[in-house]
């Protein structure tokens, strides 16, 4: 019983993020070599390690191109999460391996994202391969 308890004590004093987790649905456009490519209503989903200034992002059924037949589960691990105010995370990393279909992309690899998080809304930018992307969303 103290152990419950002292769990759920240390859930409390974590930050907003660790506690619940942020969902958001917005706007994720990629910049091919035949122009911009936007998909809308894309679930992201960033969950911070506890105790530690690392997260995971995770995009639900994203498409990278109108050829893809179906979207993909994305996972971007070890971003880092900095408190810059009240309740606002700036969001960075750099060289991060993604994460699809249970493999590690090295042929992907992030060079940098940077973006930034509030309670209510959520957005980055990275460049996957040579592809520059951004996402935009709100929280769901």
């Amino acid at each position: 019983m103290a152990k419950k308890i002292g769990l759920a004590v240390m859930l409390l004093l974590l930050p907003w993020v660790v506690a619940q987790g942020q969902t958001f649905v917005g706007q994720f456009a990629v910049e091919g070599s035949s122009g911009m490519f936007e998909s809308n209503n894309i679930k992201v989903e960033i969950t911070q390690t506890a105790g530690q200034p690392v997260a995971t992002i995770v995009i639900y059924k994203v498409k990278f191109s109108p050829k893809m037949p179906f979207g993909v589960t994305l996972t971007i691990p070890n971003v880092t999460l900095t408190e810059t105010s009240t309740d606002v995370y700036a969001i960075s990393g750099n060289n991060i391996v993604p994460i699809a279909m249970g493999k590690k992309f090295e042929k992907y690899a992030i060079p940098q994202i940077m973006g930034s998080m509030t309670k209510s809304a959520c957005s980055f930018k990275m460049t996957m391969g040579k592809s520059p992307m951004s996402y935009k969303g709100t929280k769901k």
